[in-house]
């Protein structure tokens, strides 16, 4: 890949997911551990309850951070596995999906479109996620996602995702 001038920001949009454990808790600690001295918090979407994805399991919590970072999309992606496994995620190679206590995509970086074997930008999938798709919604309404060229707005229109999705706790 080539290096992205890292002397400025990006804005990088990450999404939280967990459906074991304390839910709440665990985005709560993945949010406590994304700022460093290159990287901050810029705005975050209301937390979200939504069925499993995809298979057979306890509702999910999801919840949608915009970053400011001078991080590239690679070292990006190391701190957000780091924090997973310090959260106590253990990634194994599994068929399917399976429940996490804690789970952090890379939704888009800037409006790059990366196709790495250990990185996908966009998300492959978020288009067909309304547990993406509405926290999404929430706090970048009008982002035109770059392969599809429509906004969020117009994803959800279209969206054939018919999960259950509903206001788990609104941020105070």
């Amino acid at each position: 890949m080539d290096s992205i001038a890292s002397t400025s920001y990006h804005q990088a949009v990450i999404l939280l997911g967990s459906n074991l454990g304390h839910r709440e808790a665990m985005l709560a600690l993945a949010i406590e551990q994304l700022p460093n001295r290159q990287t901050y918090i810029i705005n975050q979407s209301n937390i979200y309850e939504s069925e499993a994805w995809g298979f057979d399991a306890p509702n999910f919590l999801n919840q949608v951070i915009v970053l400011q970072t001078k991080m590239q999309p690679d070292d990006l992606l190391t701190h957000m596995l780091h924090i997973e496994s310090q959260i106590g995620r253990s990634r194994v190679p599994q068929s399917g999906y399976v429940s996490r206590i804690i789970d952090i995509d890379l939704l888009y970086y800037d409006r790059l479109i990366i196709n790495l074997p250990h990185l996908i930008i966009p998300h492959p999938r978020l288009h067909q996620r309304r547990f993406a798709l509405i926290p999404l919604l929430e706090v970048l309404p009008d982002f035109v996602h770059p392969v599809l060229n429509q906004t969020h707005r117009e994803l959800v229109d279209q969206l054939q995702d018919s999960g259950q999705i509903s206001l788990f706790r609104p941020l105070p």
